[in-house]
Formats: C-alpha cells, structure tokens, sequence
C-alpha cells in the first residue's frame, strides 16, 4: 500500500480565523457541532502598532540545555520550570534572572521526570509526568522537595501508556491533562489535585493535542490539534469544561499553535507560521467565543516554543541554532584528519539531521525542519543534496520520529518507532523522486536502538532489522518483499560471554558484506561508569564465516555506530575511559584498536562513512537557546 506524504493542496483553500465555513474543502478534521460559521478574508498585520504594542526582553542566552518542550514560568514571572533529563532525575527550576538551575530532590528513585510540567498558581508546587518502574505517573512536589503526591497511575509497567502535564487551574484545584493510553485515543482531562478524580473533556484522536489551556475564569479549555492526519498543521479549540460544548476557534491551511490565554482573559495568544510570516497573534474572546479578527503581537518570531503566561507576562524559547549535519575527512588508518567538520548546509535557521550517502558516494540525504515550525523537532524536509552542495531534491516528510535512513537501490528505508500520520510504526520505503511512502513492515519491539540508522546491504537490494535483545538479524529483500534470518535470535551474544549481565543489546549494525556484525553490550546493569566494577561497555564483533568474535572494552558508553564500506573500520560516538567529554573514534573489526579522531563538547551524533571510506557525516555544532519575557501594554 502506499501513502502519499504530500500534505492537503491549499490551492483554493480560503485563509480562514474564527470558525471554517469549509472544513472538508481545507483537509481539516470535522468541526465540533456547536461551531458556527464566520470567516475572515485574511491575517491583517495593519494593527500592530495600535492595537497590540508588546515590549520583549532577552532574559536568557546560551548553549544551554533547557528543555523547551516541557517548561513553565512561576506566577511572578521569577522561575521556570524544567525537567532534569537522565536515570534517577526529577523536576527543576530555572532562575531567569541568574541562569541558575535547581533542582527539586527525587523522592523516588526508580525512574525520573518526563513529558511537561506546570507550577501552582501560589508558585509553591510543581506538576509533572514521572515514569517509573511501574509506568507513567502524574505527580506534585512541593518546590522544596516536601509532600510529594500522585494524582494519576497508569497501569502499563512499559510506559505505552503517558501523559502530558499541560496546565494548573488559577483556582489551583484541577491539573489539565493530556493522556495516550496505549489503546484507544487520547484525551483531554483534568484531576482533581485533592481528590485526584479523573475526568475527560475531549477525546480527540491519537495525534493528541499539541497544547492546552485552562481560561483564566476555569470556564474553558482552549487546545491545538493537527488539521488532517497527513498534514503537521494544527488548528485551535475549545471546549467547555464540562465537555459538553465545543468550538472551533482558528483553522487555517496553515500552522497555529497554541500558545496560552492571556491573564485577564480577553483573548487566547498563538502563532501562525504561513509562507509570508512566523508571527504571534492574540484571538479576542469573549464567553468562550471570538470576540473580533486575529490581532497582530510581534511579527518574524521563528523557531519557537511557548512556555505560558505568568501573572503579567508571556514567557517563551527560540532555538538560534542547532546542531547539524557536517562533513568531515579522515585516514581511518592513522586517525588523522583530512578536512576539518563543515555544514553541508549554509541555510540559516534550517535544522539538518538524519544522513546518508548514496551508494556512489556523489550525493547525500538529510532530513530538515525548516525555520518557522515553532521550534518543532520533528524532521518536515526530505533534502538531497549533491557532494558540491547542489540542492536536487527537496520533498515533504511525513513519517513520525524518523531514525537515520537507509539509501537502497530501492529508495529510502525509514524506520519510524511510533505510529505516524500515514500508518503505523514500522519500515517504509520513501520514493526519492516523489516523497511517496510505502509501508513495509512493523518494527521490532525493543526500543534501545531507536536512534541507530538503517543498514543496507552492499549490493543495495536489502536492508537489515535487528531485534537487540535477542541478537537475532533479519534480511528483508526489498524486490521480493521477503526476508531470511540472517542471525539466530536467543541472546547467544550474552550467552556467549557469561560475564555480561543478562540485559540489554543495543547498536546492532551488519557490515556491508554481511558478515560482520556489531554490538554494543553492557559490562553490568548500570552502564554508564567504565572505571566501576559494574560498569562500562563493550563492543563485540562476531563473524558469520568463521564463527570468531572479538569483545573491545574500555567505553564508558557508546552511541551511533556505522561501518566504512569495505568492513574494515567502525566509526562510532561516545565516552572512552578515562577520557573528558565525547569522542568520535573509529574502532578496527580487525584488530581492536580504537583512534579518536575528534573530541571535545561535540556529541558527534549519528556517523555514516562515505563510500570511499574517507569522508564522514555527523551531526554535530553548536546549540543556541534564547529564553524572552513579553509584556503588553494595556493602555489602547
């Protein structure tokens, strides 16, 4: 079967605020039936001086690691919340006016903190999703790490089922909840922070909302939902709390996310990213309806990430500029450098990352997410571009949380580990002249090498699925849609070597010729120390022909691994022993030793060697985040 990525045409499409008069016509999904019918003409950016004068202020610059997707301001504008991302990690708190980080003490260390936060609206509690040993949770700790709660327990111990913490009512009696169980569809909810009662506003499909917020009155609930299961646009709603009314508030052909209602609940704050502007608007309100066109706040804000309203002032991110795809030269002999890493892309403001060469070497894929996409990670842009920097295709994605793809004689091989807006997770192959998808197969179910890239097999014809925690290795054809074990599936590589514990196996990768293939193996449960008796991993390479295997020590971790084309060398990314910082290193199949070849800050994500076994791409540079305070002025 196959899927087209195209998004719906806008061609004819009227650019619509308020309510859709034509829903079907724009590929929106089917509006609330208490909506009516009022359409504007146009986003009109003649007001801006007049009616909507706004003062903004840098609060926060850096190569920082906060995490826009999760945070929310104090009531008095003085703190963000954030979440410490890591084993044993819990919920934070940024100073905006010091830059310091704090962090609220984990009352439970069998897991650690996830997916959005949301302070009280007396500042002294913080709301946030846990995942734990048992699954997701919903939980409130006081600021100072006292009264720890939890409000809500999903059952699923694999984390399949989760939530989102979006909101704190200003009555401070109810969290709003965004909820994925693992069957069904996602919801829209509230519980109640005394009695942790659980209720459900809005079922919405499994897409989820993208944002939502409680009216500042407790009256509404306003949130954002992609227009059409093959399109990353998203309009806005709402819904009484109470569930019972509904009403369509923007949809557009365009991308609006939500971004929050202003404090004296005149009207909800969003932003619009179109092909003439990415610029933040403000919808009036009144009684749970609009109460006139869109108004324009601030025009050309690219790259964003709404964080919410304090008290008196509207709080958000912009990521200036990511990591990306770079190219690099190197004697995978000798370890010496060539060429020093250079972009493969001089574009500003465009995010690369996910790439691979063509068989021939003369040509490159990434994937791309193009400024304006409220600072969204997901990938938008399928780009290849020729090795002297000849941009020759350029094609929409819509496959969700793509890993590296694989270039085969075929086209692409995406692997996607949740299910997207054209099918379910799994493998599908991506036509290189029209972007069309083409669903293959499920993926295996283990979740440890979601980021490690697709190899294809030397000739091109056939792609490798590994299921890391048994070893084994499937070979799928891609002329005949068949496939052959190529490797056992019984966890002979922790059989093999005993003093492994009886764990997990991540970076499975097949050498071009097949038969070399890579793993890396943890030295005991708790990885991550190299120098602990417990800890470290390993590298085991084992031969198809001869049945050997080598087991290269000394990694405090190991990510992202890719083989050079004649099965020589590996290129991998990580911690070595002994060493600060990360590291890019190759590692010999042949005799076990390993080379740095670059190191420092960097983490060198991601590694594909080049035909010719001279040239690398990597994702690598420098991050940039910016944290900003708007203020409006209320005089009119």
């Amino acid at each position: 079967m196959t899927h087209p990525t195209q998004s719906p045409s806008k061609i004819g499409c009227l650019l619509v605020a308020w309510l859709s008069v034509a829903p079907a016509a724009c590929g929106a999904q089917a509006g609330d039936a208490a909506s009516s019918a009022v359409a504007l003409s146009t986003f009109s950016k003649a007001r801006v001086a007049q009616e909507a004068p706004v003062e903004v202020r840098r609060l926060l610059a850096g190569n920082v690691g906060w995490s826009f997707e999760t945070a929310s301001p104090s009531p008095d504008g003085r703190y963000l919340t954030d979440i410490a991302w890591g084993v044993d990690a819990g919920s934070s708190f940024i100073d905006l006016e010091t830059g310091e980080e704090t962090q609220i003490p984990n009352q439970d260390h069998t897991g650690f903190a996830d997916t959005g936060s949301a302070f009280s609206p007396d500042g002294s509690r913080v709301a946030y999703a846990y995942l734990g040993s048992t699954g997701y949770e919903v939980r409130s700790i006081g600021v100072n790490g006292a009264d720890p709660r939890v409000h809500l327990r999903y059952s699923s111990a694999d984390g399949d089922d989760f939530a989102e913490v979006a909101d704190w009512s200003k009555d401070g009696q109810y969290l709003l909840i965004n909820g994925y169980p693992a069957e069904g569809q996602a919801h829209i909810a509230t519980i109640n922070v005394a009695t942790n009662e659980y209720r459900i506003l809005k079922t919405v499909d499994m897409r989820g909302p993208g944002s939502s917020f409680f009216s500042p009155d407790g009256r509404f609930v306003a949130y954002g939902l992609r227009s059409h299961p093959s399109s990353r646009e998203r309009d806005i709603f709402l819904v009484s709390r109470d569930g019972s009314q509904g009403t369509t508030l923007i949809r557009t052909p365009d991308h609006e996310r939500l971004l929050g209602w202003l404090p004296d609940g005149s009207g909800i704050l969003f932003h619009r990213s179109a092909d003439d502007s990415w610029a933040i608007w403000k919808l009036p309100m009144r009684d749970g309806r609009p109460a006139g066109p869109p108004e324009l706040v601030k025009d050309d804000v690219l790259n964003m990430t709404g964080f919410g309203f304090s008290d008196d002032a509207y709080f958000y991110g912009v990521t200036v500029s990511r990591r990306g795809i770079h190219t690099a030269s190197f004697d995978l002999d000798t370890g010496r450098a060539l060429e020093a890493l250079k972009p493969v892309s001089d574009t500003p403001g465009l995010f690369t990352s996910f790439a691979t060469w063509s068989p021939d070497g003369t040509r490159i894929v990434y994937f791309a997410t193009q400024p304006g996409r409220n600072n969204e990670s997901q990938p938008s842009r399928i780009i290849v571009q020729s090795s002297t920097g000849e941009i020759l295709q350029d094609l929409p994605l819509a496959l969700s949380r793509p890993t590296p793809p694989g270039w085969t004689a075929h086209g692409l091989v995406v692997l996607t580990r949740r299910s997207n807006d054209i099918g379910p997770a799994g493998y599908y192959l991506v036509s290189l002249e029209t972007g069309e998808a083409t669903y293959l197969r499920e993926s295996p179910g283990d979740r440890d090498d979601s980021r490690q890239a697709v190899t294809v097999s030397e000739d091109g014809s056939s792609f490798f699925i590994s299921d890391s925690p048994s070893g084994a290795i499937i070979e799928y054809d891609l002329a005949t849609r068949s496939e052959r074990v190529l490797v056992e599936g019984d966890g002979h590589i922790l059989d093999r070597f005993p003093g492994f514990p009886d764990a997990w196996i991540g970076g499975v990768t097949v050498s071009p010729d097949e038969d070399k293939v890579l793993y890396h193996v943890p030295m005991g449960a708790w990885p991550w120390d190299a120098s602990s008796p417990d800890g470290g991993m390993a590298v085991v390479i084992l031969s198809r022909s001869t049945g050997e295997s080598r087991v290269i020590r000394g990694f405090n971790y190991l990510w992202d691994s890719a083989w050079s084309s004649d099965g020589r060398y590996v290129v991998s990314q990580g911690w070595l022993e002994g060493q600060e910082g990360r590291q890019l290193f190759r590692i010999s199949a042949e005799d076990g030793s390993v080379i740095v070849l670059a190191e420092g800050s960097e983490r060198f994500r991601q590694p594909r060697v080049s035909p010719d076994g001279r040239h690398i791409l990597v994702v690598a540079g420098e991050r940039r985040q910016e944290i900003w305070r708007m203020t409006f002025n209320s005089e009119r």
